[in-house]
This record gives structure tokens, sequence and C-alpha cells, in this order.
């Protein structure tokens, strides 16, 4: 049985409580995805305005590009995504 493993993902434009909430509830969804913490950072600054978060999930369920389909599909784009 693997270790449920940590996320962490930068999404560009994801600066206000609404967009946060909007893709909590998109990765909460999942099958696998344990929790969202949200936001680790909210930069508003050029290059562009970002947002991070942190994913819990089981890895045997359900991989990162999963996650990041989800995302996309809110019209959002990753600025970055690394595995803890």
């Amino acid at each position: 049985m693997a270790e449920n493993r940590i996320l962490t993902m930068v999404v560009q434009g994801m600066t206000n409580d609404a967009s946060q909430r909007a893709v909590a509830r998109a990765l909460l969804q999942l099958r696998g995805v344990e929790e969202v913490l949200t936001p680790l950072d909210v930069r508003s600054d050029p290059p562009g305005a970002v947002g991070s978060l942190a994913v819990k999930y089981d890895p045997i369920v359900i991989q990162p590009g999963e996650m990041r389909a989800a995302v996309e599909s809110l019209g959002y784009e990753l600025a970055s995504m690394q595995t803890l």
C-alpha cells in the first residue's frame, strides 16, 4: 500500500477566494484526492498573477496529470507542479 503524496501546484490566475474555491472543489471531486490546502501563496505582481496550493493524494488512485487536467478544464494554466 502506497502512502499518500503531496503535490504542489502554482496556478496562473488563481488569486482570489472564488478562484481558489473553484480549483479546490474541482480537485476534491477527483477520486484519490484526499485534501486541498489553499492558498499557500498568492502573488499578483508581474509577470502575472499566480496562486499556489498543495494537494494530498493517493498515487495508486490518481496521477498528477489528471489533477492538471482538472485545473486546466476550469481555464487556468499551471505554471508549475512538484511532488513532495
